[in-house]
C-alpha cells in the first residue's frame, strides 16, 4: 500500500466521522456542547479500530479513540487533519511538480531552480524560476506548459522517470544549440 492510499483512507474515515457528527447534531434542537460532540466522534471511531477494512490506519484511529481532551474539541482537530490531507490526496499542479522533482532526486537526478543559462552540469535538471512563476497561478494551477532542461547521456531514462508518476504529459526534444542538452516540456494531460 502506498502513502497516498494510507492518507486517502484516513482522510475518508475522518471526513465520515465529521459527517456523522453533523448528522447527529442536526437531530438536536438544542446547542450541542464540545464534550458531547467529542463523545459522538469517539463513539463513531471506536468500532472502526477493530474493523479489518481499516487495518492500514488502525494506529491513527486508536490514537483518536483514546483521546480524552479536557475541554478541547476533537472536531476541530479532525478538521485540521482532513484539511492537511487534502494536498496529499488531491495535490494541485505545483504540488505535482514538487512530487516529480522529489521523485527524480530519489533516483539520483538533482534539480536546480535557476535563471542562468549555464547548463554544464551532467544529469542536473534545470528549472527556470521565472518560467515556474509564469506557469503556475497563486493557487498552484498550471497556466501554461513548463520546460525543464538537462544535459544527459540518457534522455530515455530521464523521460521515463519524469513520466513515472503520471502527473503531466511529457514531450522531449534535443536542443538545437548543443548535443546532450534536452528539453522536457511538462503540460497537463488532456
Amino acid at each position: 500500500m502506498t502513502d497516498q492510499t494510507f492518507h486517502k483512507l484516513l482522510s475518508d474515515v475522518l471526513t465520515n466521522a465529521l459527517l456523522h457528527l453533523y448528522l447527529e447534531v442536526t437531530k438536536s434542537d438544542k446547542f450541542v456542547p464540545t464534550q458531547t460532540r467529542n463523545q459522538i466522534i469517539l463513539k463513531y471511531i471506536k468500532p472502526l479500530v477493530k474493523d479489518r477494512r481499516y487495518a492500514l490506519v488502525k494506529k491513527k484511529l486508536k490514537t483518536i479513540a483514546l483521546m480524552k481532551p479536557a475541554g478541547e474539541s476533537i472536531e476541530k482537530r479532525l478538521i485540521q487533519i482532513t484539511d492537511s490531507y487534502q494536498s496529499v490526496v488531491n495535490p494541485n499542479d505545483s504540488e505535482k511538480l514538487f512530487r516529480v522533482l522529489t521523485h527524480m532526486e530519489k533516483g539520483g537526478i538533482q534539480s536546480i531552480l535557476t535563471d542562468k543559462d549555464d547548463m554544464d552540469d551532467l544529469d542536473v535538471l534545470m528549472v527556470s524560476e521565472t518560467q515556474v512563476s509564469e506557469s503556475f497561478d497563486n493557487d498552484g494551477s498550471m497556466l501554461k506548459p513548463l520546460s525543464l532542461f538537462i544535459r544527459t547521456d540518457h534522455p530515455d531514462i530521464i523521460e521515463r522517470e519524469l513520466n513515472a508518476l503520471n502527473h503531466f504529459s511529457i514531450t522531449s526534444s534535443p536542443t538545437p544549440q548543443s548535443t546532450n542538452l534536452f528539453e522536457y516540456t511538462l503540460s497537463m494531460p488532456t
